[in-house]
């Protein structure tokens, strides 16, 4: 599996990355649908800072993970202050085309007691 080489919370450098991946596999002429993208092994920032990395392999230097983590801290902030996707990326588009599919999912009854339908006799 291809990803990142090294942890990161920088959005920029997450959808650089997704779009260099696109580039290597997208095919003109072929049909595509929307997927999912699997996030794993998360951990808190500082943890991974505090561990550091066995081998660096082209991290940013220092410099440049200030300024990442100075922008996706201010773009955190707008969102918190005035709703999320008040400040978005460009690649993130301006629209939402396409709707999930959650119109088709089952309530939850199994898993939350406020779904159980309520039946009353008359």
């Amino acid at each position: 599996m291809r990803g990142l080489d090294v942890p990161t919370s920088s959005s920029p450098e997450v959808i650089r990355t997704a779009l260099a991946l696109l580039r290597e596999v997208y095919r003109e002429g072929l049909p595509y649908k929307k997927a999912s993208v699997m996030l794993l092994n998360l951990q808190d920032a500082s943890t991974v800072r505090s561990q550091g990395l066995l081998f660096d392999m082209g991290s940013k230097n220092p410099a440049e993970q200030e300024r990442d983590d100075t922008l996706m801290k201010t773009i955190d902030s707008i969102n918190r202050s005035f709703g999320r996707g008040t400040m978005m990326f460009g690649s993130q588009g301006t629209e939402q085309k396409w709707r999930g599919a959650s119109e088709h999912c089952s309530p939850n009854y199994t898993i939350n007691f406020h779904d159980l339908p309520i039946a009353k006799a008359k």
